[in-house]
């Protein structure tokens, strides 16, 4: 673990966030934005130079954590001067709108706090961005897609570093219906497979309040199983091809596979 150059003991910039959380509670706020580089100096230990560019770190009054937004120039100079770890880059490009990024930041933490679900539907834009031409989907549209596109991989991520809880959807359907599977290859990328395949069946079945009939195999709940050939924790692509899928059951039915299939 690095060691910053602190100008005063940890102890003391634990005292002084924890004295600024208690005035946050006592004050009805969620969490305290700080822009002036003397703030952060004294609040976190940042000694930055970069005095005319956009910085902001994030105190949420209810969360441990504190969130450094700088430049990528100054991420070196935070993490010798910080006592905090989660220091997130904005960079500065011509289009460049880093409120923007605060702004999810913020998003991310208030929905950890108050127990708010994402549910991204990632294939939805990867599908209209691979196929929606040949699909007679308009330029225009395409247009917006492809930025939905660029930008929902990180919402998902700055989600799971706010804690908040990720389940899965899709949003495809008609003639992309096959694609399904391609959401939880998506969301693998990001979250590892596992964590993917939970997303879709512990998660969301807690999400529909329907925890104890449906989400994982245990003993009184619905038998909702496929039997895959291959093992999708290692290779979640296997979920892609329909012919892998050997058999299928829904609610303890055969619906797809061996005639004589049983389960013990």
């Amino acid at each position: 673990m690095r060691q910053p150059n602190l100008h005063f003991s940890r102890e003391e910039y634990v005292q002084r966030m924890t004295q600024a959380r208690l005035r946050l509670v006592e004050r009805g706020l969620d969490a305290l934005l700080l822009f002036a580089p003397e703030s952060h100096y004294y609040l976190t230990g940042f000694d930055t130079t970069g005095y005319v560019f956009f910085q902001c770190a994030v105190l949420m009054a209810e969360d441990d954590a504190v969130t450094l937004l700088t430049r990528r120039p100054d991420v070196e100079q935070a993490r010798r001067t910080l006592i905090i770890e989660d220091i997130r880059v904005w960079y500065d490009t011509e289009d460049a709108n880093p409120a923007q990024d605060l702004k999810a930041i913020l998003s991310a933490a208030l929905m950890g706090q108050h127990g708010v679900v994402l549910v991204p539907t990632l294939a939805a834009y990867e599908v209209y961005a691979r196929y929606g031409r040949e699909q007679g989907v308009s330029e225009e549209t395409l247009q917006q897609i492809e930025l939905a596109r660029g930008v929902g991989p990180d919402s998902v991520r700055t989600a799971m570093a706010a804690g908040v809880t990720i389940a899965s959807g899709s949003d495809v359907y008609g003639q992309n219906a096959g694609h399904m599977a391609m959401e939880l290859e998506l969301k693998a990328q990001i979250m590892g497979n596992m964590a993917s395949l939970i997303a879709a069946t512990k998660t969301n079945a807690q999400l529909l309040d329907l925890a104890d009939q449906i989400g994982t195999l245990e003993p009184g709940k619905l038998a909702d199983v496929i039997v895959v050939d291959g093992n999708p924790v290692d290779d979640i692509t296997v979920l892609r091809h329909p012919a892998n899928i050997s058999l299928v059951m829904q609610a303890g039915h055969l619906v797809q596979g061996m005639a004589n299939a049983s389960l013990r």
